[in-house]
């Protein structure tokens, strides 16, 4: 049985709790201790590659070589999205206007989650790290054999990140107006003594425990840096620190999806910044060394 991980998860503003620690369990995938080894079919993924659309249709093309890989591999009912969320767009790279692109390769194993990933044609290191965190966290309903037979299923897909226009990793108005009120006037970014009440809130959920780091899984925290908008939602969250960059990006994309009561100074709706430290429990040192 694999190990289990703990999150612990508290919500800071202005480096002042505000709500008590939720402990969270959570058991990270295991198709990777499965008897096929997806590292010996990744590089040879036949897919169609499709632009990266959150929510959108999937294509899940059969390859022309599709009959020549694995029995494992061969399916005949593909894969379908259940959980498919935009990668979050790296703050640093949005705030300077760079762009880039980025293809993932990925498998998808029977249980319906990504269990390895590859990149090829990284424009930078961050774009990588966003993307393998977004795959992290993406849910599908598996690929099927004739019989029904949950099977592992090739995918590959290209991400384009453009800070201005059309991108697969979208920022809301909201949030470019948080950018934009950044360079002209920081002042009005809230701290959390200007609120009436302590941020509530609505909507949490764990991050995934990062795929990359599931061999060793060491334990890890991050610190993520957010704004709360007028609608309560989370804008623009970014790595403050991290032991690890892939604790930083899961965080992250996790904090992406929260959602608050809406904050307010005076009655009046306004836009507030925020941090929470998230803590990765890992394998106790002994075990990981186990075969």
């Amino acid at each position: 049985m694999p190990p289990k991980a703990t999150l612990a998860i508290a919500i800071l503003v202005s480096s002042t709790l505000v709500r008590a620690q939720m402990g969270v369990t959570f058991q990270p995938t295991s198709d990777l201790q499965k008897a096929v080894d997806p590292s010996s079919v990744v590089g040879k993924m036949t897919g169609g590659t499709e632009q990266g659309q959150a929510q959108q249709p999937w294509r899940f093309p059969k390859g022309k070589d599709h009959d020549k890989l694995p029995p494992e591999f061969q399916w005949d009912t593909p894969p379908s999205p259940v959980n498919t969320p935009y990668p979050v767009y790296p703050y640093q790279l949005l705030r300077t206007g760079v762009a880039g692109k980025i293809r993932a390769y990925f498998i998808i194993g029977p249980a319906g989650r990504v269990v390895k990933v590859e990149l090829d044609e990284a424009a930078t290191p961050k774009f990588g790290l966003a993307v393998r965190a977004m795959l992290d966290g993406c849910r599908f309903n598996p690929a099927k054999k004739k019989d029904g037979t949950p099977a592992y299923a090739n995918v590959g897909v290209e991400y384009a990140f453009e800070p201005k226009g059309r991108s697969d990793a979208p920022v809301a108005p909201e949030g470019r107006l948080i950018l934009r009120d950044l360079e002209k006037k920081p002042e009005s970014i809230l701290s959390f003594q200007d609120l009436d009440e302590p941020l509530k809130p609505r909507l949490r959920q764990p991050p995934t425990y990062p795929i990359a780091l599931l061999k060793t899984m060491p334990a890890g925290d991050a610190v993520v840096e957010f704004f709360v908008d007028v609608n309560g939602n989370v804008q623009l969250p970014h790595i403050k620190s991290s032991s690890a960059p892939e604790f930083g990006y899961a965080a992250v994309q996790a904090v992406a999806a929260w959602r608050f009561e809406v904050p307010r100074k005076g009655g009046k709706v306004v836009v507030v910044r925020a941090e929470v430290p998230v803590g990765f429990e890992g394998r106790p040192a002994a075990a990981a060394q186990k075969p």
